[in-house]
């Protein structure tokens, strides 16, 4: 499972409820690993072990046509269904620190995750509390990115995402 790192740093217990409804929460997930500088973490279980690898799959070379309808499919902050959001668009790829606000910059720097100098996507629409971490998924339900972004939760409309095949773990 992949997800924000600032969204678990730090949490004793992490659960994870399958979007197939499934066998019920996955519980015990702990941090296997990380890139701090993406503000990414990757989960892992016993639990998780045992049942059948029907994830997500990522987009292993990205073409331009991946990118021309993506949505995020994720659990915005207080649903707890998944929800799809349909329809956003990357307007740029560019360094984090050209689209967050100034005061972001100091925050994230001071934070040291994500790293200001990493490349992102910044989408058009803002990043809602609870869809940090959520998949950017094409019109072929492929990953191209992890969302990220809810600065001040939510209240500094932006967005951005970290291209999947940048991720180093």
């Amino acid at each position: 499972i992949v997800t924000a790192l600032h969204g678990v740093a730090g949490c004793k217990n992490i659960t994870a409820q399958p979007a197939s409804g499934g066998p019920g929460p996955l519980k015990q997930l702990e941090i296997v690993s990380v890139d701090i500088d993406r503000d990414a973490a990757l989960l892992w279980s016993a639990e998780l072990e045992s049942l059948p690898a029907d994830g997500l799959e990522p987009v292993d070379t990205p073409q331009p046509e991946d990118y021309l309808q993506l949505d995020v499919l994720g659990y915005p902050f207080g649903m707890f269904r998944q929800q799809l959001t349909p329809k956003v668009d990357i307007l740029e790829q560019t360094e984090l620190g050209n689209i967050v606000p100034p005061e972001a910059i100091l925050t994230l720097s001071e934070r040291d995750s994500p790293a200001i100098d990493v490349d992102v996507f910044k989408l058009q629409t803002h990043v809602v509390p609870g869809h940090s971490g959520a998949p950017i998924i094409n019109g072929d339900g492929k990953v191209i990115a992890v969302a990220n972004g809810g600065l001040d939760l939510g209240r500094v409309e932006m967005g951005w995402a970290v291209p999947w095949q940048d991720i180093a773990w």
